[in-house]
């Protein structure tokens, strides 16, 4: 599979992710995640940022400034955080519709 396809592959799943209104407060909770390999190229054609740590840090590599570096591209684990109610925003940001569990754990196979 190449590049493109990847791409387009990711994007239709991350199409079945509802849309929230993130006012991008839970930056704190953002660690190191693990994502599908297809995710991890993706990313790794889009930037130059690291997907690991160098240090033993708990908080995500990715972070930049208090914000999400690779947000467009961002993993479909950080995706469902909101919107399913084992990720639940503890800012009040509200989906258009919640997952079910059952859901969430389909798109994250």
């Amino acid at each position: 599979m190449n590049i493109q396809e990847a791409k387009q592959a990711l994007e239709a799943l991350y199409k079945q992710v509802p849309v929230i209104a993130c006012q991008r407060l839970c930056q704190h909770s953002c660690g190191p995640v693990g994502m599908a390999y297809l995710e991890s190229l993706l990313i790794r054609h889009a930037t130059t940022l690291p997907l690991q740590a160098k240090d033993t840090s708990t908080h995500c590599p990715l972070l930049r400034h208090g914000a999400c570096a690779i947000y467009r591209w961002r993993p479909m684990v950080c995706r469902l955080w909101g919107v399913v109610p084992s990720l639940p925003c503890m800012h009040g940001c509200i989906p258009e519709r919640m997952l079910t569990e059952d859901e969430g754990t389909t798109l994250l196979k």
